[in-house]
């Protein structure tokens, strides 16, 4: 496993800026006041079900159902968000960067070796989320993490890679989203592909590296001092007794091969 100093810079990929000011952040700020509405995600559980491989950590986008995938993404289009609470604009739009990814990835007439093969994925304004246009960057970086300011959203969201964390086979839902971050963090952090302990050295996912401060800054919840902190609280057990015993953290590099159940295993 090639390891990255903790020290040391990512590699090319970094985070972009939190940016505010995007149309939606209105009509987020409107339901989250006053919403009482739930978004149907059923049409994204079929999806998920016939093609998720969560135990594996891949996805088979030869079995994407077209018709409830592109059923979705209307529904998305449609969306209102400013009907939806919080916990329902939270779910929406980690369903709607994963929905958008799969079908990014789908579309393709030959599957790419990786997605950063595709002219850029993530800045593209392309995609149409509750009557406004979207790239992936602004559900992540304009929407979810700013206004959010949650964690665990890093293990929820994938963006069609080996080293992102595992595309889960059911929908995010409003009424059981923390719950349901709390078992997509914890069922990440407890396979060996994205955290290790070895004697006083602890490896970790590069995504605790490139948003470091997400783990750790005012304001943010669930939230440590450091990010080793934050990995003692969430991971498994003998993470924590690393961290007191006084664990060194470094971080593995990322594996951006598309994380297709074709994919050959290193």
């Amino acid at each position: 496993m090639s390891i990255i100093s903790a020290s040391g810079c990512a590699s090319w990929f970094a985070p972009k800026a939190k940016l505010r000011g995007h149309p939606l952040e209105a009509a987020l700020q409107v339901g989250r006041a006053s919403g009482q509405e739930a978004f149907d995600h059923s049409a994204w559980g079929e999806v998920l079900q016939a093609a998720s491989h969560a135990d594996r950590a891949r996805f088979d986008y030869g079995a994407v159902p077209p018709e409830a995938l592109d059923r979705y993404l209307d529904q998305l289009a449609k969306a209102d968000l400013q009907q939806l609470p919080a916990h329902e604009q939270k779910a929406l739009l980690i369903n709607a960067y994963n929905a958008l990814t799969v079908k990014l990835i789908a579309e393709q007439p030959t599957l790419p070796a990786s997605i950063r093969d595709l002219d850029d994925p993530w800045g593209t304004v392309r995609w149409t989320v509750a009557g406004a246009q979207v790239s992936l960057d602004d559900i992540e970086h304009s929407l979810l993490r700013p206004i959010f300011r949650d964690p665990r959203l890093h293990f929820a969201l994938n963006c069609a890679s080996i080293g992102c964390p595992p595309l889960r086979d059911q929908p995010f839902e409003g009424p059981t989203v923390d719950a349901q971050l709390d078992a997509a963090t914890a069922d990440t952090l407890a396979r060996s592909a994205w955290l290790t302990v070895d004697g006083d050295r602890i490896t970790a996912t590069a995504l605790l590296n490139w948003y470091g401060p997400d783990f750790s800054a005012e304001g943010w919840s669930p939230r440590a001092d450091s990010t080793l902190q934050w990995l003692a609280h969430h991971a498994p057990v003998e993470v924590g007794v690393a961290v007191k015993a006084g664990a060194s953290l470094d971080f593995a590099s990322y594996d951006w091969r598309l994380n297709d159940v074709h994919t050959p295993v290193h």
